[in-house]
């Protein structure tokens, strides 16, 4: 586990890349494996193309009131400019999207959902810190 280091980088770069792995991920394994299997072999794609560039299961702490109250694991950090939440479900619920929301809010990044559902790996959902 570690902590999110900020870059100075742009995260669009990120999202081609990201997009990319995941869709070689995914013609590799294939569909109906759990999430962690995904996870695992995006990092190892990742990390043969562009190796010290993400962190992965970062920990954010929850804050109430200044108080931390529990903590959340972020699956991936790239880079310091962009937070990745891979999924593997049929179909994504409205808890998944909140759940990534929550991290953009508290980390100030650009995030991004992606599902390995039946299909085809894709990109679900982009959100972005609000100023």
């Amino acid at each position: 586990m570690s902590m999110i280091t900020r870059s100075s980088k742009n995260p669009h770069v990120w999202f081609d890349r990201i997009s990319k792995a995941a869709r070689v991920v995914f013609r590799e394994l294939g569909c109906g494996r759990r999430e962690n299997a995904y996870q695992q072999a995006l990092q190892r794609e990742l990390h043969s193309k562009y190796r010290e560039l993400f962190s992965t299961e970062v920990t954010l702490p929850v804050m109430y009131k200044g108080f931390s109250v529990a903590s959340e694991r972020l699956d991936l950090v790239l880079e310091g400019v962009l937070l990745v939440e891979v999924k593997s479900v049929s179909k994504l619920q409205c808890s998944h999207e909140e759940q990534v929301k929550a991290y953009v809010r508290d980390t100030k990044l650009p995030g991004v959902l992606i599902n390995f559902p039946t299909k085809a790996a894709n990109i679900e959902s982009c959100f972005f810190p609000t100023k």
